[in-house]
């Protein structure tokens, strides 16, 4: 049905940022969110940063998959790129946890030669314990959900990562779990929740523009850069990605996410 949000009304709410969903596989699987070039546009005009996710595919190509993002983001959004790995593939065409996090990590590079700026990796706590090290140099988007009865509790980091920077601890809800649906001003559905772990300028400086390799004195993560694409100032990145003192909380929604051509729901987004 017709998208009901009124990004005003959520801007209003104290939300600094939306991720809406743009694009999911790559090539003749593919498929472009309906929802986002409507969004987008609506959501930047309401005054939030808005960047854009990609959910990954291990079955498509990752070049052709950061490209199709790229196409479809890149003129639109004013904030980072991101990148959802949670799922083995396809039903019936499964690959192996290396492969997929092998190819995510190809996809990721490939994401931030697209838009210049680093790609933010989603993932949930109990889909894999130990990525590669190339991973933890980019900021860490954890899902991890609380019961009610719970309260906000901190998420299991994977390795590499040393901290997260966001953290969604509500979704789609769960009732014979005990979680609950989350809500936000201005959105007409229940909506995820997540919190930011840094400040306002934090959560402008993670969108430092990224810079070629070939530049001297920028160190990217501790072991270089990954597959010799990009290096980024982390002088600039730290308050966001690196292991020092947390700065203050943010919190945040997030909308529902569809995972399917078939099911396009109002709005694919994670808002803080």
């Amino acid at each position: 049905g017709k998208d009901q949000t009124d990004w005003w009304r959520v801007a209003g709410a104290d939300r600094r940022f939306a991720f809406l969903k743009a694009t999911d596989g790559g090539g003749p699987s593919g498929f472009t969110d309906a929802a986002f070039l409507a969004n987008a546009p609506r959501a930047i005009a309401a005054g939030l940063l808005v960047g854009a996710y990609h959910f990954f595919q291990v079955n498509d190509a990752p070049i052709v998959q950061a490209k199709a993002l790229a196409r479809v983001a890149k003129p639109v959004i004013n904030y980072l790129p991101m990148i959802d790995i949670e799922t083995l593939g396809h039903k019936g065409r499964e690959r192996p946890i290396a492969e997929v996090l092998a190819s995510g990590l190809e996809c990721v590079d490939a994401i931030e030669q697209e838009f210049g700026l680093v790609c933010v990796v989603y993932t949930f706590s109990a889909f894999w314990s130990r990525w590669p090290e190339a991973y933890g140099a980019r900021p860490l988007f954890i899902a991890q959900y609380n019961r009610r009865d719970q309260g906000v509790q901190e998420p299991k980091i994977p390795v590499p990562w040393t901290r997260w920077t966001f953290h969604q601890y509500a979704a789609d809800p769960f009732p014979a779990l005990g979680i609950p649906a989350g809500h936000c001003d201005g959105v007409a559905t229940a909506v995820d929740c997540d919190r930011f772990n840094g400040s306002v300028d934090d959560l402008h400086a993670l969108a430092a523009p990224l810079k070629p390799a070939h530049e001297p004195g920028l160190v990217f993560g501790n072991d270089g850069p990954p597959h010799d694409s990009y290096y980024v100032d982390r002088a600039t990145l730290a308050s966001a990605i690196s292991d020092s003192t947390p700065p203050d909380t943010l919190p945040g929604t997030a909308a529902a996410r569809t995972r399917s051509p078939q099911r396009t729901a109002a709005v694919n987004a994670a808002i803080c």
